[in-house]
């Protein structure tokens, strides 16, 4: 059922349940519960300045934390974390990239949350 209730009513419905919820769970251990956290690595024809620029954006507007950064041959790693819905929403994005970009291929790890905050392209 939760699947098919747009975010407002979920919003909704947790605020109504969230404080029946807590008296039973740890509050901590349940929002992380549902969050989710994985490392994308992309390969392709990204043009780099644009691509990183373009991720960033969309991270800020979906309230996705995480990082960017080049790795060796060509390829980009993306740390993405925030609620489930909205890092698979950046999943999508990632996966498409800018509209001139190639992507050949984009592997996906699972990674344990570390609670950033705030989406950074790091240059090393």
């Amino acid at each position: 059922m939760l699947a098919k209730l747009s975010r407002q009513h979920f919003i909704g419905l947790t605020s109504i349940y969230l404080p029946r919820i807590s008296k039973l769970y740890n509050l901590q251990e349940l929002s992380l519960f549902m969050k989710k956290s994985i490392r994308l690595t992309i390969t392709g024809s990204l043009q780099s300045l644009f691509f990183k620029q373009f991720i960033k954006e969309n991270a800020e507007a979906n309230e996705v934390k995480g990082f960017l950064r080049n790795l060796e041959g060509g390829k980009v790693e993306i740390f993405l974390e925030g609620n489930k819905e909205d890092v698979d929403e950046m999943i999508d994005i990632c996966s498409k990239g800018p509209k001139y970009a190639q992507i050949r291929n984009v592997e996906q790890k699972e990674e344990r949350f570390q609670d950033f905050r705030e989406f950074k392209i790091l240059r090393i």
